[in-house]
């Protein structure tokens, strides 16, 4: 018999053309179908130890163990058939049996193990497998092979030993079972020993694994280009890595020990801190961007985060804080806010600028349209009548002299209220023309606009009623007298024979209000809003055929405005209309 008994788990495998036990004769038991199931529980236990050896994968330990395990079974279920159909020694089959179950708990506990560590508890398991098997082969088996025999011939075991080595007999039974029970202990206390040392090996694999960690975290901290420090619950520092010097200024006896707080540049208020720590004591992190100050005095930039680290009791342990120094960003991001902001503004001008140009294109266009025609057509009426009376002066009556003296009249009033207003229009829109306010009588300002308009008045049959004020205004003589002059000529114009045109001045508050009213036709509320746009033409007709420029009211507009003033118009048309002038009453 060639029996490679290997004495620890390292020689398994030490060569790996060895097997591990080696069949031998002295295994026959005498039972042909027992025999057999012994070569080939020894032939998987060979396989097995080969898989070790030839360091196969995981998947083929397991396939290996696992046809192990279930021809282990079936063949203690075979010799347990045979123990239950020949009446062998009962206490032989109790100890046989108890064998069996000794040896199936020992692979129950081997299952536990084997999943997580396989090459190491397959060594184990064939330095087990071998020594148990041996002896179970060479002493249990070969017990219940000689009684089973004995049964077969129509001997009784107990008859087949000669009476004088009967209790030699029992003695090596005793002691066979012994053996067993040591055995089983053996395998027992090995598994415990399994299960020590693979826990042993986890626990240097788990602190290695740490050593590692916090070798290499120790490797960041000290070569990271980002500053960090790390406090204690109280927030005072405990270290430094050597970027929070460079970036700082502070080695690491000026700072450890004390509040990272001497880095502020208070450029913060409390607010901002107050809602910093908040979110830390809620969240257990901030991230943000803040200003902090150099061991220089240099104010710097820096974009920090801040994360806490908790002790097993939920109690703060420690903070760690990461920055970086990101003042160039922060100048160069408002630089380029400076530059939005300054291109912003151009691009206001620039769009206010287009305005005005479409509204002085506008105004020039509308202003050569009145002198080509508003003036224009006048002018060639008054050269017509003009001439027209000079040729026929012999033959015109006294009364068609008047009316052609009337016409001529009332052409030369409009050309010259159309120029006056062009004048008036022109000096207005000069940047550089400076009102004369001054506190003003408005009195004064209604009786010189009653002696300029009262004869159109009367000519058109219009009552002009100026009620008397002693209001006054903070503005400029002569601009008021344009602006009333305009408005009252307006009135009278579209007023019918026998109609009312009033002027009446009202104090409100800090200003005063000058209103013009009448009893004419009325204006559209759509008409309304183009009265004052300049660019646009909103001339019509009086109610005797009246023309005008176009320009009266715009002009008025512009002028209030320049005082500080506004016009405001309530109106309804074929009941007449209110222009309300709104003036400071005092300096501003």
């Amino acid at each position: 018999m060639n029996i490679n008994l290997p004495s620890d788990a390292e020689e398994i495998g030490s060569d790996k053309r060895q097997a591990v036990i080696d069949w031998s004769d002295q295994f026959l038991t005498g039972l042909d179908d027992v025999d057999d199931q012994h070569r080939n529980l020894i032939d998987i236990i060979n396989k097995l130890g080969r898989l070790q050896a030839g360091e196969e994968s995981p998947d083929q330990l397991m396939a290996a163990y696992d046809n192990l395990k279930s021809y282990t079974l079936y063949h203690f279920g075979h010799e347990e058939e045979l123990m239950g159909k020949w009446p062998v020694i009962q206490a032989n089959k109790v100890a046989h049996l108890k064998a069996h179950q000794g040896f199936i708990d020992r692979i129950g506990e081997i299952d536990k193990l084997i999943l997580s560590h396989p090459s190491f508890v397959v060594d184990h398991l064939l330095v087990f497998l071998v020594k148990w098997l041996i002896h179970h082969i060479s002493v249990v088996d070969m017990r219940m092979a000689k009684e089973i025999i004995a049964l077969q011939s129509g001997t009784t075991p107990a008859s087949s030993v000669a009476r004088p080595d009967r209790r030699a007999a029992t003695v090596n039974d005793t002691l066979s079972n012994a053996l067993s029970d040591l055995y089983d202990d053996m395998g027992r206390r090995s598994l415990e020993i399994i299960d020590l040392n693979i826990r042993l090996r986890d626990e240097m694999d788990r602190r290695r694994h740490a050593e590692d960690e916090a070798h290499l975290a120790s490797q960041v901290f000290h070569n990271s280009s980002e500053a960090m420090t790390v406090t204690d619950a109280e927030n005072n520092v405990i270290t430094i890595n050597p970027a929070f010097t460079r970036l700082t200024g502070y080695l690491p006896e000026e700072i450890i020990g004390k509040n990272p707080n001497i880095l502020s540049s208070g450029r913060h208020d409390d607010s901002f801190y107050r809602e910093m720590w908040g979110s830390i004591s809620a969240t257990g992190h901030w991230d943000g961007e803040l200003w902090n100050r150099h061991k220089n005095g240099e104010i710097y930039a820096e974009s920090l985060t801040i994360n806490t680290i908790y002790a097993a009791d939920g109690s703060v342990d420690r903070r760690v804080a990461v920055f970086s120094d990101i003042t160039r960003k922060k100048l160069t991001e408002e630089k380029l806010a400076r530059q939005a902001i300054e291109l912003k503004k151009l691009a206001e001008k620039e769009a206010e600028l287009n305005v005005r140009l479409s509204q002085e294109i506008a105004v020039k266009n509308r202003l050569f349209s009145i002198i080509s025609h508003d003036l224009r057509s006048p002018f060639t009426l008054l050269m017509g009548l003009s001439q027209a009376m000079l040729q026929k002066a012999d033959s015109y009556s006294k009364e068609k002299m008047i009316e052609k003296a009337g016409t001529i009249n009332r052409v030369s009033i409009s050309v010259f209220n159309a120029v006056e207003n062009l004048l008036d229009w022109s000096r207005a829109q000069l940047d550089g023309e400076k009102l004369e306010c001054q506190q003003i009588a408005v009195n004064d300002i209604f009786e010189a606009t009653v002696n300029i308009l009262g004869p159109v008045a009367t000519e058109k049959d219009i009552k002009l009623v100026c009620k008397a004020t002693d209001e006054k205004a903070f503005a400029d003589h002569d601009v008021v007298l344009t602006i009333l002059r305009n408005l009252v000529s307006n009135a009278i114009k579209f007023t019918d024979s026998g109609g009312v045109v009033e002027v009446c001045a009202k104090g409100t508050g800090d200003r005063v209000e000058i209103t013009v009213s009448d009893t004419g036709v009325g204006i559209s509320e759509g008409f309304v809003k183009s009265l004052f746009a300049v660019d646009e033409k909103t001339t019509t007709l009086g109610t005797m055929g009246e023309k005008g420029t176009g320009l009266g009211l715009p002009l008025c507009a512009d002028l209030a405005a320049k005082m500080g003033g506004d016009i405001r118009i309530e109106s309804q048309p074929g009941k007449g209309s209110r222009f309300i002038v709104a003036l400071p009453g005092k300096a501003q």
